[in-house]
C-alpha cells in the first residue's frame, strides 16, 4: 500500500512540474499591456489607433505619380490624350513607365490589351 501511495505522489507531483513550466513558458512570452501604452504614447498616438510603419522600397516610387482617375482613362481610352501625354512627357515619363503603370487597368478590366497598346503607341509618337 504504500509503495503505491509514493508512486501516486511522485506522478502527481511530476504532472504539476510539468504543467507549471507550461504555464510560465506561455506568459513570458505574451506582451504586457503596460509596454504596449507607453510605445503608443511614446509615437504620438493617443487616440488608441495602430502605428503602421512602411519602409520606401528604393525603386518605388510610385507615390508621386498622379493617380489616373476614370475621366482621365475614358479620355484616354478614346484618343482625347493630348493633356495627359503632355504632364507625362513634363515629368519625362518613359513608354515603359507608362505601360506599366496601365497595366492594372487592364488587369481590373477597365482597359483592353488593345487599348493599351494604342495608348502606348500614342505616347511612343506623341512630340
Amino acid at each position: 500500500m504504500r509503495t503505491t501511495s509514493v508512486l501516486f505522489a511522485v506522478v502527481a507531483i511530476t504532472n504539476s512540474i510539468v504543467t507549471t513550466d507550461a504555464a510560465s513558458t506561455s506568459i513570458s512570452t505574451e506582451t504586457s499591456m503596460d509596454q504596449t501604452h507607453s510605445m503608443s504614447t511614446v509615437l504620438g498616438n493617443t487616440e488608441g489607433k495602430r502605428f503602421l510603419r512602411r519602409h520606401k522600397e528604393p525603386g518605388d516610387d510610385d507615390d508621386d505619380e498622379e493617380r489616373i482617375n476614370a475621366t482621365k482613362l475614358q479620355n484616354l481610352r478614346v484618343g482625347s490624350t493630348t493633356s495627359q501625354f503632355r504632364k507625362w512627357k513634363d515629368k519625362d515619363y518613359s513608354e515603359w513607365r507608362i505601360y506599366n503603370k496601365l497595366k492594372k487597368y487592364v488587369e481590373s478590366g477597365d482597359l483592353t490589351k488593345g487599348q493599351l497598346a494604342d495608348i502606348s503607341r500614342w505616347y511612343r509618337e506623341f512630340k
